[in-house]
């Protein structure tokens, strides 16, 4: 948490995605979502936010010079929520070459706001751009008011401890829909991951259509910042965890590896004797399909077949095999 002051008061903010409530999270989304149409700037964010979660309102104040004084006090208080905004350097060989430390108050602090020293007026010269960040180990979605009947799934991360209610076919058919989402964007396909994603338990492709009706009484805000909760969860484990390197590789296809791989590997490991894979808790199948990769790649090793070569039969870079063996 966060602790900001504005006029002697102090006030407690969440200060990272894990902390906010549901009906913090789903105001944020919605943020979010005017900020990519042009509607609100990065700053506007910042403040509806700091009001929203502190409980205040715009004040009307007659004198203009204290109008004048209450916003900006309120600006400054609001600069200081970093977490749902990055800055992105267009150079990355370059940024890489600054110190660590240095990086990390780079991604979330603009230079210009830095004190000046040698590397702060480099970075001032590099080209920028602000995106949000929104990588995430939680479902800040975990009821939905009105429509009961659909229960959330469980997704978090606790001591280095990754724990979820989701299945490896949930998972799996859930960007299957999304990537339909991204090309169509049609309400009926969010209907249909909110139906994929909130069913309890003995989950089931034939289940998610039969649930579309219920689905479509969610509102569209909600199935919004449920479709954003889902990517930002996607996003952490195929860049944050030790399975990224199943959703990489060096191959050209932009729908990406997850989509060409992961529904090849849940038939391919039924066949392996496995069982019912498609039901196997997601944590679970990721975990049985590194281990398959690094059996695989071993095995190929020990036939003496060369780095460039199992690279190139694998689709993952010489670097990764060497991660591996």
């Amino acid at each position: 948490m966060l602790t900001l002051c504005l006029k002697d008061k102090e006030y407690k903010f969440p200060n990272a995605w894990e902390e906010l409530t549901q009906e913090q999270y789903i105001y944020l989304t919605g943020l979010l979502r005017q900020y990519h149409q042009g509607i609100l700037n990065a700053g506007d964010v910042r403040v509806h936010y700091f009001l929203f979660v502190a409980g205040l309102k715009p004040r009307r104040i007659r004198r203009a010079e204290r109008e004048q004084l209450y916003s900006e006090n309120v600006y400054m208080a609001a600069s200081e929520i970093k977490f749902f905004f990055k800055w992105v350097y267009q150079n990355k060989k370059s940024f890489a070459n600054f110190p660590k430390e240095f990086r990390e108050q780079l991604t979330y602090t603009d230079p210009e706001d830095l004190s000046e020293t040698l590397n702060v007026r480099v970075a001032r010269k590099m080209k920028r751009h602000m995106e949000v960040d929104a990588v995430f180990a939680r479902n800040l979605v975990p009821t939905i008011p009105g429509v009961k009947a659909m229960k959330g799934y469980r997704f978090i991360l606790e001591h280095d401890f990754l724990d979820t209610s989701l299945t490896a076919a949930q998972y799996v058919d859930a960007y299957s829909v999304f990537e339909t989402w991204a090309d169509e964007n049609e309400t009926k396909t969010l209907d249909l991951m909110c139906a994929i994603l909130y069913q309890e338990k003995d989950y089931s492709s034939e289940n998610a259509y039969k649930r579309l009706e219920l689905a479509g009484r969610i509102p569209m805000e909600i199935k919004q910042a449920i479709l954003m909760n889902y990517m930002a969860i996607h996003i952490f484990l195929s860049q944050k965890t030790k399975y990224a390197i199943l959703f990489s590789g060096t191959g050209t296809d932009k729908k990406g590896k997850i989509t060409l791989g992961f529904h090849d590997s849940i038939y391919s490991l039924i066949k392996a004797g496995y069982g019912d894979v498609e039901k196997m808790n997601l944590v679970k199948f990721l975990d049985l399909m590194l281990k398959e990769l690094k059996d695989s790649v071993k095995v190929l090793h020990d036939n003496e077949m060369s780095l460039q070569d199992i690279a190139a039969k694998s689709k993952l870079t010489v670097q990764q095999v060497k991660s591996l063996i």
